[in-house]
């Protein structure tokens, strides 16, 4: 070899290093690529032309997640000169099955059996009927609870269908694992589709789960006489504390309809009746805390979903929700609640994870800062790149590339994305929040 071959390969592009990405945040099935789209525009194209056979079937192709395409599966048949279609959606824990044909389309999911069922349990399905929308609890002659959606070919445009089979799905994979926590007679139906995370990794969330909680309630104790004054601090303590934990956890059953029921009171709540909720949200915290590692163990595990829990919102949404707290954050922050000012600013950002479906550029830049603050939750179940906040300090080189990979990443899906790269002055928690919750107001997509 000559010399000049030596360095040719000295200098030649090494491959990437293979990066690991641990699975973070709520499923989202807002911003499908365009040819989904296009699926949904001819499923309302046939409904309209009372094609319904065909509109089904360009629906389903609408739901199929690319990612991972088994979360749905449908077979054509017809008997006789009667079109028909068999299909079956994977949500979480769940299978719903259902068919349709020129006329009618159902869907159910078994959820539990009994030989006899106590009163609780019979009057807590008929409370949830009040609050569905389109599907509706009932239990059959082989005493099986059952949730079922039907509806009219005539009806059953695309709209009325994916919310129709949304709610079905959400409602029946959360009401399983509520079940088996409240009522512990009671035999769930289970369809084999949970894939449980390992003793080891189990463990490290488990773990992270706990410290997250203790840390909460120590800085509530810590701050009581300031959350008893401004009680806005106990809000962005909690509902940070909920929303961090379902996007680094992603629990199921009991644990994710705690942080759902601290969620909803806040959102509820007038500022008057905020010391109330703040009070609820300590004791739901708190109780959190009994939670055994077995109990966890069976409520976190990966699963196949089709539909998203969080609601797709425009950029400037963001943007507006972030600009309405932070006068209130600054405010805290200047009388010298600083830990708990830096919790709203946290807030801005997890609010964000929990509730709404963004473009994922924005996902990606938050989905950063959380990992940053959390940095040894990741290393631990091996994602280590990307980690600028070390015990030795801050590190600006692996902030700019880190900003730089996500634009690099996104640039041809967004040709307009730009994010400010230049590192960020890290003097404090409070002000490398501030700044960095301005990086996400002054990004372009």
């Amino acid at each position: 070899m000559f010399i000049l071959d030596i360095f040719k390969d000295f200098f030649a592009t090494k491959p990437p290093i293979p990066i690991t990405e641990i699975n973070v945040g709520r499923f989202s099935d807002s911003y499908k690529p365009q040819e989904q789209k296009q699926m949904w525009e001819h499923a309302i194209e046939r409904f309209n032309h009372a094609d319904p056979i065909a509109s089904f079937t360009y629906f389903f192709e609408y739901l199929k997640n690319l990612d991972e395409p088994t979360n749905i599966s449908y077979t054509p048949l017809e008997t006789d000169g009667k079109k028909s279609i068999e299909f079956t959606i994977y949500q979480g824990s769940k299978k719903l099955l259902g068919i349709c044909d020129t006329e009618h389309l159902e869907a159910e999911v078994e959820l539990a059996y009994n030989e006899q069922y106590s009163i609780g349990l019979l009057r807590r399905l008929l409370e949830e009927n009040n609050n569905l929308q389109y599907s509706k609890y009932a239990v059959k002659p082989n005493n099986r609870i059952s949730l079922k959606f039907d509806t009219n070919a005539i009806d059953a445009n695309p709209y009325k269908l994916y919310f129709g089979l949304k709610e079905l799905a959400c409602v029946s994979d959360r009401m399983d694992d509520q079940m088996r926590h409240l009522f512990k007679n009671l035999q769930i139906i289970e369809h084999d589709l949970k894939a449980y995370y390992s003793p080891e990794i189990s463990q490290i969330k488990f773990q992270h789960f706990q410290a997250i909680l203790k840390q909460t309630i120590a800085l509530y104790h810590k701050h009581e006489m300031a959350i008893d004054q401004y009680p806005k601090l106990g809000a962005y303590l909690f509902l940070n504390t909920a929303y961090t934990l379902d996007y680094l956890i992603q629990p199921e059953g009991h644990v994710a309809e705690v942080f759902e029921t601290i969620h909803t009171r806040y959102h509820t709540t007038t500022a008057e009746a905020l010391p109330q909720t703040n009070n609820l949200a300590f004791n739901l915290i708190t109780e959190l805390l009994d939670f055994s590692a077995t109990d966890f163990y069976y409520e976190s595990y990966h699963s196949i979903h089709t539909f998203g829990l969080p609601t797709p919102g425009p950029f400037q949404l963001v943007k507006d929700n972030i600009h309405a707290e932070l006068p209130h954050i600054e405010h805290l922050y200047s009388i010298g609640h600083t830990e708990l000012a830096t919790m709203g600013l946290s807030y801005t950002i997890s609010f964000h994870l929990f509730n709404h479906a963004m473009p994922k550029p924005i996902v990606e830049l938050m989905r950063l800062y959380i990992k940053n603050l959390n940095p040894n939750y990741f290393s631990s179940l091996g994602e280590t790149h990307d980690i600028f906040i070390k015990p030795t300090g801050f590190d600006p080189k692996i902030f700019k590339k880190a900003v730089i990979r996500i634009q690099d990443k996104y640039k041809k899906s967004f040709p307009n994305l730009h994010i400010n790269p230049n590192p960020i002055r890290f003097e404090d928690s409070f002000g490398f929040s501030r700044q960095y919750v301005d990086r996400i107001l002054t990004m372009t997509i």
